[in-house]
């Protein structure tokens, strides 16, 4: 006679692990018109995230080995990646950028043939940086993100919109907004000239209470009228240079 347990204690062949196994999560589809790109979560090895693309010629994987593409940005993270026009090393292989889970650094990757390089600063001693909500310029000499700063005492987190320069006689960052208690989805006009984003504040939640905010911006040339410097994105407030 089959011995009776409590309800939900019964022995079972199934193990969670077994049932989340099967479950391949697919999210941020992007498309140049040649190609499908896509994070795909890999249940089979610890739940790591990383970037496919599929095209004539078949799918694979783009991400060095080991890497896991995953924002922690308000915890529940998104935008681990985008895609950088003009940085890759030919049509149908552009550069894009993307968010390691361990550090939550963002880094550029310009095709498998190089290795990929940080376009953000480790933070400042004590301190604790996420990265999330990518978005990069028309012209791919900028890489969009949130920024949520923890200092390590338990204060709340202090997040703001961040801009790095990709090109090697352009790299830095350069906070362009903050302010408020949440900031998502920044996005770029394609003449670099506005920027526009989500914000939402304490206690509400996005879906409760947010707005759409545009935010006029310039570019701060160099002296001589050359490149722009690193830290060269800017704001017009009141008529002057922020």
């Amino acid at each position: 006679m089959a011995p009776t347990v409590p309800f939900g204690q019964w022995p079972s062949p199934l193990r969670a692990e077994d049932v989340a196994a099967g479950k391949v999560s697919l999210s941020e589809l992007r498309s140049d018109g040649r190609s499908l790109r896509w994070l795909e979560s890999r249940p089979t090895e610890g739940g790591r995230t990383v970037l496919v693309r599929a095209e004539g010629d078949g799918r694979r994987e783009l991400v060095p080995a080991g890497a896991n593409l995953r924002s922690r940005v308000h915890e529940y993270g998104g935008g681990a990646w985008c895609p950088v026009p003009g940085q890759g090393p030919g049509p149908g292989k552009e550069a894009f950028a993307y968010v390691d889970l361990t550090e939550q650094r963002v880094w550029l990757s310009r095709g498998e043939d190089e290795s990929p390089v940080a376009l953000s600063p480790a933070p400042p001693a004590g301190r604790v940086w996420a990265h999330g909500g990518l978005g990069a310029s028309a012209d791919g000499d900028w890489v969009l993100a949130v920024r949520e700063d923890h200092d390590g005492a338990g204060r709340q987190p202090v997040r703001s919109i961040v801009a790095f320069g990709t090109r090697p006689d352009n790299r830095g960052d350069s906070v362009v907004v903050g302010g408020r208690d949440f900031y998502g989805a920044p996005a770029l006009h394609p003449d670099g000239e506005r920027l526009a984003f989500m914000v939402w504040d304490h206690p509400d939640m996005p879906w409760d209470s947010s707005a759409v905010q545009v935010l006029a911006l310039e570019r701060v040339a160099a002296p001589d009228g050359g490149v722009v410097n690193p830290g060269g994105f800017g704001r017009t407030v009141d008529g002057g240079r922020w």
